[in-house]
């Protein structure tokens, strides 16, 4: 029964964002988000991660937060599509210069039991979007506790030497993915284990950033 009534109500297309049902990919009032947050970044106001500027759509609270939590705890990967979509059409990603797309990478016991990992699957979108390879050159060296137990500093020794690359990176520029960052503490690990395998440049991208655990 289910099947012939979205056979003959389809269902209708939903915001990237928030979620609610609509014709835009992206709705007025979170285009307007996306757009108020580009200018706070481009003032200066916000310094993301304290040692460098990160690309981020938005800060991690309200409904970009609820849809990031859909897409990692409630088995709803289709969601990664639409955040991608939703990334390119801000514009906020690098349009040249970028060698290869690659994402942070989640340990094999935690990707069994999720059967996915959303930061690759934004990855691969991306790259998607934005006609560029994408390759998970990054490996988790070991299983660590979820990064959402621990505060700033066991964030740090959490995930320190976590990670490696899995080949030569040299003279590439990478683009590495995740879906959020708080601490930063993780796409600080992962770009530094790119940097040893001599990557140029890498440049980071999440959906969403906090703004109050990021500073500093």
């Amino acid at each position: 029964m289910k099947w012939l009534l979205e056979l003959l109500l389809p269902p209708r297309a939903r915001c990237a964002i928030c979620g609610k049902p609509g014709q835009a990919s992206v709705c007025t009032p979170c285009t307007a988000d996306i757009a108020a947050f580009q200018r706070l970044q481009s003032t200066g106001l916000v310094k993301l991660l304290g040692q460098g500027k990160v690309l981020a759509l938005l800060p991690y609270e309200g409904a970009v937060r609820r849809r990031i939590h859909r897409l990692k705890f409630a088995n709803s990967p289709a969601i990664a599509r639409a955040l991608a979509q939703a990334f390119a059409r801000a514009e906020v990603l690098p349009t040249c210069g970028v060698d290869l797309v690659t994402a942070v990478p989640m340990h094999r016991a935690r990707y069994l039991e999720r059967g996915y990992n959303q930061a690759e699957l934004l990855g691969k979108e991306l790259a998607a979007v934005q006609k560029l390879p994408f390759r998970q050159v990054l490996l988790r060296t070991r299983s660590t506790p979820p990064q959402n137990t621990l505060g700033r500093s066991a964030r740090a020794r959490n995930v320190a030497g976590a990670f490696t690359a899995s080949e030569n990176l040299t003279g590439r520029r990478i683009l590495l993915v995740d879906d959020v960052c708080t601490t930063g503490s993780t796409v600080i690990a992962c770009a530094e284990a790119l940097r040893q395998a001599n990557a140029l440049d890498v440049v980071i991208a999440v959906v969403a950033i906090s703004l109050t655990r990021s500073q500093g």
